[in-house]
């Protein structure tokens, strides 16, 4: 409904440009002329009745022909342009004149001798001179009709200690003219060229200070244009729908507008205002406000990074960017959107209405009122908008931002945010997995709503959510109508991982989850808060209470230095300092040493040694482990009671001898019992000798593998190998094995 009225909207305002604009005084050479100013006899181009195609020429002044009269013309000055290279330029005048006319004018040359300053007259030569020089010139006209007068300077690539230019001035044409006025073109009004969909291109002279709104809107065949050094006015949506142009070039000299760092905007230097852009375009960090339509019907844009110098974005910026799929708005302070208009209802309409964005990257607060309709939030029902990642930079969440973005299947939320408004997600179809990052700030819902007593009314309303990350307690008002709960009816969620610590953890609201089951979604807590989320309000509606795995456990050394250990989580010892993991990776049948490998990361439930200086040691936990190495550890994760032989199997346990605190492995008596946390080792039996000492020595292997290039040992007889896993081989391919207690590779 909105966007037919907007059509509805534009259609007349074009009508009326059309009719006002139709109007003209005379034409001249196939343009159509407004005068502006009968004592100065300025006038503007206006609009032709679409009548202008193909390659147009504004002549910087015209003659309308009327009656014969006696009166002074008056031309343009000129001045040379080439001062640093080897080159030329020029400039052509043309006169109509009757016989009688005098023509006059001033010239100076400031340059080497061989650096010339030429004017010729209808191709015959009036003056050449070079060096420092300057004088004044007069023609008599013999002949009536048209005459060309060209004025060259041309040099050579070396510079002199002069100006190194060339220049003709106070140029006036005096007597009985055939027309009756010299009118300056200063001006192309508004909507002048609009719709001529044939219009190759167009010069504008150095005489036009101003290019009205809609000049060339529709020219979808213009491909390039130059804006000249004296234009000081561009009104807004000047090149708005010309699809074709890739190169809008502002003359050096212009000291209003400048894109020299960008050939395909222009920018208003006086204000850091980007006028207009082109396809492809990058915005300079000079810039501080993209006007109105700047990038209007530029249908080849399809990513945009928008700085953080820019600080305002008018309504309609981007209307007609049909092909705008990728959006990124740099981290900074807070972007006002059509924060300068009058009329503060709408403000930040319609600004990427066409635009089928897929990517957003967020990195500002924006500051925009949604006046009386949602529609208004720059990203509603960007139905194509699949990835939005949100800046540190952003403390807020707008209400109703992200309302219809249906394709959006994950958010992450992060602390620096301190609320959310109202129906901020609202229809947000797709939605399954929200992460609220941690932090200790409350998370205000409706923070910034327009309705202050309905505090995070429809945030997730219509969201299949199904995991839910919450790291920090939120605040909402539920002394509202039923319903109005943020997470009303998600009665699609299976997972919620709250990580808000016991010392921060709040009652929530009885409403909080209303229309979830309670007895199938299941409640991960800290480790260690299990108990208090279960005696707190709110939070003990959860049958299925989890407590997650540390992020790291406290190891403590006792005097010895050394200790069998066993742990529910994966462990990483890589950079713990002081400490040194090691898992059981051989025994040697004949000298009865017991191998201790050094390893870095260790599996849940796995028996390892460790060793280090008497004290307590700090070792992250991870998720999981893919070292897979023989280990005759076994670990026991509660108080088990063990036999001194299981199977096939012996076991021994850990002891640090009292007499000379040697650590050694020793065999125990059947049902001794072992504390949680604790590891015994188990050997093949078949790996002992028959007289089998009483204690097994360590050895500690710090990583290294030994190579050998043959099985056999000294007498020739070939000794048992094992595999990894404790079995005999009988042929071994290259891999890593065990023999004799000791790990080696096989080649």
């Amino acid at each position: 409904m909105k966007h037919n009225y907007l059509k509805h909207l534009f259609t007349a305002q074009l009508l009326l440009c059309t009719t006002f604009a139709n109007a003209h005084d005379f034409e001249v050479g196939g343009i159509y002329y407004t005068i502006t100013d009968a004592t100065k006899r300025s006038v503007e181009v206006v609009d032709g009745e679409n009548k202008y195609n193909g390659h147009i020429q504004i002549p910087d002044s015209i003659i309308y022909t009327a009656s014969n009269s006696t009166e002074v013309r008056i031309f343009a000055d000129w001045i040379s342009t080439n001062k640093k290279d080897k080159s030329s330029s020029s400039k052509k005048y043309v006169f109509n004149v009757n016989s009688g006319c005098i023509l006059k004018f001033d010239w100076q040359v400031s340059s080497e001798s061989y650096d010339l300053l030429t004017v010729k007259l209808d191709g015959t030569k009036l003056l050449q001179e070079g060096g420092d020089k300057s004088g004044s010139y007069e023609y008599v006209f013999k002949s009536a009709g048209s005459h060309t007068l060209v004025v060259t300077y041309s040099k050579d690539e070396s510079v002199s200690s002069r100006n190194d230019e060339g220049r003709i001035y106070n140029i006036t044409l005096t007597g009985n003219v055939a027309e009756s006025g010299i009118y300056h073109v200063n001006s192309i009004g508004d909507h002048a060229f609009e719709s001529c969909y044939d219009l190759v291109s167009v010069s504008i002279p150095n005489s036009v200070t101003k290019i009205g709104s809609g000049a060339f809107r529709g020219c979808s065949g213009l491909t390039s244009i130059e804006i000249p050094c004296n234009v000081t006015s561009i009104g807004g949506g000047a090149f708005i729908g010309c699809s074709g142009l890739t190169s809008i070039i502002v003359a050096y000299d212009n000291t209003v507008y400048d894109s020299r760092n960008n050939s395909n905007a222009i920018i208003e230097t006086s204000t850091n205002t980007l006028v207009t852009g082109c396809q492809n375009t990058v915005i300079p960090n000079s810039i501080r406000t993209i006007e109105s339509y700047a990038f209007g019907d530029c249908t080849g844009l399809t990513s945009l990074f928008i700085p953080n110098s820019v600080v305002w974005i008018n309504n309609y910026a981007f209307n007609g960017c049909i092909s705008l799929k990728n959006l990124h708005i740099e981290d900074g302070e807070e972007l006002y959107l059509g924060y300068n208009y009058a009329n503060g209802e709408g403000v930040g309409k319609s600004l990427f209405y066409d635009s089928p964005l897929e990517t957003l990257y967020l990195g500002r607060d924006l500051s925009f009122s949604y006046g009386s309709s949602y529609g208004y939030s720059p990203f509603y029902k960007k139905s194509n908008l699949t990835s939005v990642t949100i800046g540190d930079s952003v403390t807020y969440v707008n209400s109703h931002l992200f309302s219809g973005c249906s394709a959006i299947i994950s958010i992450e939320i992060p602390n620096s945010i301190t609320g959310i408004g109202d129906y901020a997600f609202n229809g947000c179809t797709s939605l399954e997995n929200l992460y609220i990052e941690n932090g200790k700030e409350i998370l205000k819902l409706g923070y910034n709503a327009y309705i202050s007593n309905a505090l995070g009314k429809g945030l997730f309303y219509d969201c299949p959510l199904k995991n839910l990350y919450l790291g920090r307690n939120l605040s909402y008002n539920n002394t509202n109508p039923y319903g109005i709960s943020p997470f009303y009816n998600c009665s699609k969620l299976t997972k919620i991982i709250a990580l808000i610590q016991i010392e921060d953890l709040f009652t929530i609201n009885t409403n909080t989850f209303q229309g979830l089951t309670h007895n199938t979604c299941i409640l991960y807590v800290p480790y260690g808060a299990k108990e208090t989320y279960a005696s707190t309000a709110g939070w003990s509606e959860f049958a299925n209470i989890v407590e997650l795995e540390p992020e790291e456990i406290t190891i403590t050394i006792n005097q010895y230095g050394s200790a069998t250990y066993c742990s529910p989580y994966a462990l990483d010892f890589s950079e713990v300092e002081g400490l040194k993991a090691y898992s059981a990776i051989g025994f040697n049948s004949s000298t009865q040493v017991v191998t201790l490998a050094r390893v870095m990361t260790t599996p849940a439930e796995a028996g390892i040694f460790v060793n280090g200086e008497p004290g307590e040691y700090v070792v992250p936990t991870i998720e999981e482990c893919n070292e897979h190495t023989l280990n005759l550890l076994v670990g026991t994760l509660e108080q088990t009671t063990v036999n001194s032989t299981e199977g096939e199997m012996s076991n021994y346990k850990f002891t640090v001898a009292e007499l000379d605190e040697v650590p050694m492995f020793y065999p125990f008596e059947d049902n001794t019992t072992f504390s949680a946390g604790k590891a015994y080792l188990q050997i093949p039996t078949a790996w002992l000798p028959a007289t089998a000492q009483k204690s097994l020595n360590i050895r500690f292997d710090e990583g290294e593998t030994t190579e050998i290039d043959e099985l056999e040992g000294e007498s020739g007889e070939v000794k048992t190998i094992y595999d990894l896993s404790g079995r005999v081989v009988e042929n071994p391919t290259s891999g890593i094995y065990i023999i004799n207690g000791k790990k080696v590779v096989v080649k």
